[in-house]
């Protein structure tokens, strides 16, 4: 036995992954981590997407995931949320991109500048969201690896989205997608969520696929 070793290992305190979801099928593939909420009561600008929200289908409805993304919520409000996220992040070295939110959305101003502080604290990992509150980013300064997507199925997205900024649409069949990508601005998502923070840094809009 090393001796001396264990003294060494024993000095390195091993961060626990206390709110990352690992093991959504689209985003593993990419090697991608999430962050989630529960859908509904922290979307607060959605619409009519709520009647089709995959995050109230499939795997979503488990218990247990349930239970998961209510900690998260109450966590959220905490003000230890910042540095039991950073430990998290820590205890993930291989993982460079972040997701908030495949289920729920930013509620207050509040939680949103807790985002922004994880993103400064951990400069070399990119974050991304999709969201329907775009509405709360007006007059935030956002650093560059926090990457925001408007989505649009808000209450009134002629109100709240700003169309001359990259936004994201759901298509009902991959064919409307293959016409949108080939007749205006869209990259296709629906695949690989890498395409959709590739398609924000071209400025191109972000085509989803509905299931």
């Amino acid at each position: 036995m090393d001796i001396l070793q264990l003294i060494e290992n024993n000095k390195q305190i091993k961060k626990k992954n206390q709110v990352f979801s690992i093991s959504n099928s689209k985003l593993d593939k990419n090697n991608i981590a999430s962050f989630n909420l529960p859908q509904g009561f922290t979307c607060p600008f959605a619409g009519e997407c709520l009647k089709f929200c995959y995050a109230s289908k499939g795997n979503y409805r488990f218990p247990s995931v349930k239970n998961k993304y209510q900690k998260n919520y109450k966590l959220s409000l905490t003000d230890d949320f910042i540095n039991i996220v950073n430990d998290s992040i820590e205890s993930l070295p291989n993982v460079d991109f972040f997701r908030i939110h495949s289920s729920g959305d930013f509620y207050n101003k509040k939680y949103i500048n807790k985002w922004i502080q994880i993103a400064k604290d951990n400069p070399e990992k990119v974050f991304y969201a999709y969201t329907k509150s775009i509405i709360l980013f007006k007059g935030l300064q956002l650093p560059n690896n926090l990457l925001i997507i408007q989505s649009e199925g808000t209450k009134k997205d002629s109100i709240y989205l700003d169309y001359t900024k990259p936004f994201a649409r759901i298509f009902k069949t991959k064919e409307q997608i293959e016409q949108a990508v080939k007749n205006d601005n869209f990259i296709d998502a629906s695949e690989s969520d890498l395409q959709a923070v590739k398609g924000i840094l071209l400025k191109k809009n972000i085509a989803l696929l509905l299931h």
